[in-house]
């Protein structure tokens, strides 16, 4: 038999969330914690984890698109914040 050892996490839902989970939890005859459990496992589940060397294991994204983040270095220090800009720029350029 696997024992297992929960550890208490606080999270905040907003209200009509909470609602759906405790009706979901009443149909079903169990916990809201129980529900939020198994949603973890599945979502756990569906993500593969790759070991990273020290014994712990890291999630890495399944969209091979994903994958490609970071790999290389745009020079532009600001591209998170100012997207939309740069796009609009792009398509300005492009349709010159």
């Amino acid at each position: 038999m696997t024992t297992h050892t929960s550890n208490p996490v606080e999270i905040y839902l907003q209200d009509d969330q909470l609602a759906a989970l405790e009706a979901l939890a009443d149909q079903r005859g169990i916990s809201v914690a129980a529900v939020i459990r198994e949603q973890v496992a599945t979502l756990i589940g569906n993500i593969p984890l790759v070991a990273t060397g020290d014994g712990t294991a890291s999630a890495i994204h399944s969209n091979p698109f994903l994958q490609l983040s970071g790999i290389m270095d745009s020079g532009v220090t600001d591209l998170g914040d100012e997207h939309d800009r740069y796009l609009a720029e792009f398509i300005e350029e492009d349709n010159r």
